[in-house]
């Protein structure tokens, strides 16, 4: 489960993969804030899209038993705080 890099606000997933199948597994799964409970999980079919943000929902990828092709982007925040 990955908590991401403290400056990332917003995540981004396009999914690109057209024959893509339940088996395939490669889902996301998102977490209760706690990191204990799944509150969703995201089949990556194809030109679909996932925006989240990214330090609110703790989340993780699962093993892909087939390619798995997506667009991953992240709208980031500055810390000036150690500038």
């Amino acid at each position: 489960m990955l908590n991401g890099n403290k400056n990332r606000i917003l995540s981004t997933v396009y999914y690109l993969n057209e024959d893509w199948r339940a088996g395939d597994r490669g889902q996301l799964v998102f977490f209760a804030p706690t990191g204990n409970t799944v509150i969703t999980t995201v089949n990556p079919t194809f030109g679909s899209m996932i925006i989240f943000l990214s330090e609110s929902f703790p989340h993780e990828v699962l093993i892909a038993h087939a390619k798995r092709r997506s667009i991953a982007g992240w709208f980031r925040g500055r810390d000036f705080s150690t500038h």
